[in-house]
């Protein structure tokens, strides 16, 4: 494996029977419920970043680059990687189980919006003078930017600003970045729906992760009250995101009628 000859010290899966977890954690797809799923799976040691890290950095996972450096120092194997992190960050343990979960565009956007108003403390008018421009006020289709493209992880150095350009480039030949985004969906390991999350259950429970009952991180504010026109924005604003996750619906169908 090309990373372990350029990082001798990295140190993966400690089993060679159990692959190590990547969870490429979208926001505002019920990804913190499932992080504390998994986090209660491993040793806080072999989890990067793990909760005692996230809550040193303000709460917030840290950079790419800080998650990289951290497995390069942990004196333990790392089994678990989760957190903002480009779908193709997974390549930095090998062949790992992978975790995706997306989210009705519509409701994530709105989810975000909120969070932004309740955690972010951008104010609710700024917001709604941004969608009467016809503007979203965040990354247009977040979904398909994180799952699009790839990280050069063998350059460890430029991890953040290769991170920052995956998240912000044009997004400009539509049928190839629909076709590319299908293409990594399919080679999820285990791919859910908020709007299905109970359907990760069965799947999760053959890695030992049992589903909290109960919901974290939601937003404080229960509506934003928009109009047709600041949905249409929305809606305009993430396009891409609506036919990514009508692939993702229609795999996740599929698989439960399969039973795998």
């Amino acid at each position: 494996m090309l990373l372990r000859r350029l990082h001798p010290r990295l140190r993966i899966g400690n089993s060679p029977s159990r692959r190590p977890i990547f969870f490429c954690h979208i926001p505002k797809t019920a990804g913190t419920t499932l992080r504390k799923a998994l986090e209660a799976r491993f040793p806080a040691s072999e989890i990067v970043p793990n909760h005692e890290e996230i809550l040193a950095n303000s709460g917030v996972y840290p950079s790419t680059q800080n998650v990289f450096k951290g497995m390069i120092d942990r004196r333990k194997y790392v089994n678990l990687v989760l957190g903002h992190y480009h779908y193709s960050f997974h390549k930095i343990l090998g062949d790992p189980i992978k975790i995706v979960v997306l989210r009705e565009p519509i409701a994530r956007s709105i989810s975000l919006l909120k969070h932004m108003i309740t955690y972010g403390g951008v104010p609710r008018e700024h917001i709604l003078m941004f969608l009467n421009r016809g503007k979203f006020p965040a990354p247009d289709n977040e979904m398909t930017r994180y799952l699009v493209g790839t990280l050069d992880v063998s350059s460890s150095d430029t991890l953040d600003q290769q991170h920052h350009r995956l998240m912000t480039r044009p997004l400009e030949d539509r049928n190839a970045i629909i076709a590319e985004a299908e293409a990594v969906l399919e080679s999820v390991d285990i791919l859910g729906v908020t709007e299905r999350f109970e359907q990760l259950q069965r799947p999760l429970a053959a890695l030992g992760v049992a589903l909290p009952d109960e919901r974290h991180n939601r937003a404080l504010i229960e509506d934003l009250e928009l109009t047709d026109r600041q949905l249409e924005t929305i809606k305009a604003h993430n396009m891409l995101d609506s036919e990514v996750y009508r692939h993702a619906s229609r795999i996740v169908e599929a698989r439960e009628a399969g039973g795998t």
